[in-house]
This record gives structure tokens, sequence and C-alpha cells, in this order.
């Protein structure tokens, strides 16, 4: 029954999916009704509520938006238990881990934009250390590693699962010290082997604090949240004490009880982002609507659309990697599904980015993101 419930929640994406893009390469036969879009939200609100039942999942939030407005925005569960305070999709501030890598990469392209970066130039003409140009346990001199690699994950770093959460921000260096003291081998040749890299996105997010002269943080603040209103938003950890309150308890369900989980301090880049359901919503509508007002733009259409084309995969009949999104397949229906994450966080997290992209006309919808502090033994 729970696989069955999982398969009912991911084929509703799918059917949104082939329902609402403009491109006239859908099937006409694809498209959804008004009747059945406008059916979807009691539907997934249901099976929501029974999937929270039965995975013992104390708090959650989906948020749907679909055509340029917000379609369905849904808190779940229990902010904090023991206050019993409610999730409030506007409010309630979520870890979201992984996800949190489309900001890294955007702020990348707003600085390619401005000529500051170029993605095919070697990165240690961005940064002040050393990396090795040879592979590990090699004398051959590899090629150099790109942002456009960093990008894809596919700059041939080793990656260290222990190196990436703390549960003391005296544990967690500053990015600047971050990148230098946990540089991880280099294993494969740049561009040869997709291997999911958080150093790789914390690397390019302090390359665009050396070359915007800003912390990342600021950064983020002053290019993202602050033109998008996106004012419940942060990258800093912990969170500022104004958003404190509005952070929602993550819990482990171990013993048929509830036990809270510690905030974890990660890479910023990587992962350190909180935000609400609100506030994303208002990031995906203007990652869909390049086209939208100067002030309300994060990047041009055009820069857009270079990264919603597929740069790497292993073999044609497989996935790969755009400019900071994964393509996935679901179940084998096309079009596809952009997924950022999931992230699974020391306090408990699974969080999803999920995106139909219509390739021709940007127009892409919808985007569903979906979060869970949420970590069962």
């Amino acid at each position: 029954m729970k696989l069955i419930k999982q398969l009912l929640i991911w084929g509703l994406i799918i059917a949104l999916s082939l329902g609402t893009s403009s491109s006239l390469a859908r099937a006409e036969s694809n498209s959804l009704s008004r009747s059945e879009v406008d059916s979807i939200p009691s539907f997934l609100d249901q099976a929501m509520r029974e999937f929270m039942v039965e995975e013992h999942i104390p708090n959650a939030v989906v948020t749907i938006v679909h055509n340029g407005d917000i379609l369905f925005s849904q808190g779940y569960g229990l902010a904090d238990i023991e206050q019993q305070k409610p999730v409030d999709p506007s409010h309630s501030l979520f870890r979201i881990g992984s996800t949190a890598k489309v900001f890294t990469w955007i702020a990348v392209m707003q600085l390619v934009e401005e000529g500051k970066l170029d993605l095919d130039t070697d990165i240690r003409e961005y940064i002040d250390f050393y990396i090795p140009s040879t592979i590990h346990g090699s004398n051959e001199t590899a090629s150099p590693i790109t942002l456009a690699h960093l990008m894809t994950h596919t700059p041939g770093f080793e990656d260290y699962p222990d190196q990436i959460f703390r549960l003391s921000p005296t544990e967690m260096p500053e990015l600047d010290r971050y990148v230098r003291e946990h540089l991880p081998a280099r294993i494969f040749p740049p561009g040869e082997v997709a291997a999911y890299s958080n150093y790789g996105t914390a690397l390019a997010g302090y390359i665009v604090e050396r070359v915007s002269g800003l912390s990342f943080e600021e950064y983020i603040e002053k290019h993202i949240f602050t033109p998008l209103e996106m004012n419940h938003s942060t990258f800093r950890q912990p969170v500022p004490e104004h958003l404190t309150e509005q952070l929602v308890q993550g819990y482990r369900y171990v013993e048929n009880e509830f036990k809270k989980g510690e905030f974890e301090y990660t890479p910023v880049p990587a992962g350190g982002m909180s935000t609400t359901a609100t506030d994303m919503a208002l990031f995906m509508l203007a990652y869909l609507q390049p086209e939208q007002a100067e002030e309300k733009r994060v990047l041009k259409q055009d820069t857009l659309r270079s990264m919603h084309l597929q740069q790497f995969t292993h073999h044609p009949y497989l996935g790969g990697w755009l400019m900071a999104l994964k393509k996935v397949a679901l179940m084998g229906i096309e079009p596809y599904s952009m997924v950022a994450g999931p992230c699974y966080l020391i306090q408990g997290c699974i969080s999803f980015l999920s995106i139909n992209l219509d390739f021709l006309s940007l127009t892409a919808e919808p985007i569903i993101w979906y979060t869970q502090p949420y970590f069962k033994h």
C-alpha cells in the first residue's frame, strides 16, 4: 500500500508534466482538462495526509506552481510538536539541503552574464589556493577543471560524506577555509564521470565570493532573495534571529516516538539554505518566467535556455546533467523531470525540486517543491 501511495503521488507529477507544456511536439491526447487540473489539490492533499500517517512524518510542505500561478501550497503536521505549532507554508522555515544548490548555480550564471566568469576557463584562474593538476595516483597531467564541470558534477573530485555535516558552528569552517582544508582528491579526468560533488558546489560558491567581492550569503541576499522578495529565506547558519521562531523542528522517528534532531551546519553553497514554501513559489515562478520585468528576473531567458540543455550523460538511454539540474525520466515517460536533491541530513530531511521543462518555449510547468524534515532509523 505504501508503494502504491508513493507511485500515485509521482504519477500525479508525471500527469501534470504531460498536460501543461505549450510545446507543439506534445501529443494533444496527453493534455489535462481544466477540471482535471482543478481536482489535483484535493487528490494530492488526501494522498499527503495518508502518507504522513503511514510513514510517521512529523511535518512537510508541498507547493506546485502552474501556468504562472500557485496551484497548490499546503503544510502538513506540526512545525514544533511540543508547542503544537502547525506548519504554515508562508512562515514555516524548512532546511532544504541540496535543493539549495540551484541558487548557487544561478549566482554563477549571473556572473557569467556580467562577463565576470566564464564556464570554460580553468577554475584556478578564479581561486587563491593550489589544486593539483594530476589525477591521484598518476603523474599524468589532467585537463583543467572548469565551472561547466562543477555545474554538471563532472570535475572528477572524490566526495567525503563525513565532511559535509556538523552539529556546531565551530566545527564547520568558514567557506574560504573549508575549500582549502577539505580539498578532495582528483580521481577522474574532468568531464568523464558524473560523481555528485558537494565540494564542487562549495567551490563554485567560493568563486562567487572571490569574483563578486561579497560573502556568498550577502551575494544571494542582494541578487536573488531581495529582487524576488524572498523575505523568509537565508543561507546564514544559524538562521538570523528574526527568523529563528519560524524554523521548523526536525525529528527522527525512533522506537515509536519522534525525537528531536539538531540543527546541522553544512558547507553553505552546497546545502545551507532555509526557506518557506511561499518563498520557493516566488523563486519557481521567476525561474519559469524569465520574460517578466527586469526587477523580478534572476536570469535572462537565453541564459536559462542554455542551462536547460543537457551537458553530460553516460549513455543516450540514461538521464544526465543539465547546468545545475539532473535530467530524470520518471517511469520512462517524457518530458523529463529535473530534480535537485534529495537531501538526507543529520536532522532528517528530504527535499525535491521537480521541474517539467519545455525546451522549445521555456514556459515549463509545473514546478513541484516538496520537503519534509524526516529521518527513519
